[in-house]
């Protein structure tokens, strides 16, 4: 049986574990950490983003631990699709993103430069 003590701190491990990991996620619903996406240099990817309202993107990067690819014109599709039946949670944006040709190999973040700040 726990004691007292030990409620109370599982509590706050599971509020903060919680919290951090709603931060985390933000709002880029795929490519995620859990579901990377592995493109060769040249070739397209799709991010799926949940924009708040009037929310632009300025520009993309790939940031790596030895390089940052800026992408300055990603295409930009606005609607509302379904990627969670279960919950009915949506995003409104895909953005197509070209890995530009000579791009290193490397894992990179994705990070949004947005009107809003950076979502990485």
């Amino acid at each position: 049986m726990l004691k007292p003590m030990s409620y109370r701190s599982l509590f706050i491990f599971c509020f903060f574990f919680g919290t951090v990991n709603i931060a985390w996620c933000g709002r880029i619903i795929y490519p995620w950490n859990a579901t990377t996406a592995m493109v060769k240099t040249g070739e397209s990817f799709t991010i799926w983003y949940d924009a708040d309202e009037g929310e632009s993107i300025e520009f993309l990067a790939l940031q790596g631990p030895y390089n940052t690819i800026r992408i300055a014109a990603p295409g930009l599709e606005k609607g509302c699709w379904v990627y969670d039946k279960m919950s009915g949670n949506t995003y409104n944006l895909k953005i197509e993103v070209k890995v530009p040709a000579g791009t290193p190999e490397e894992r990179y973040d994705l990070v949004l430069n947005t009107s809003s700040g950076q979502v990485v």
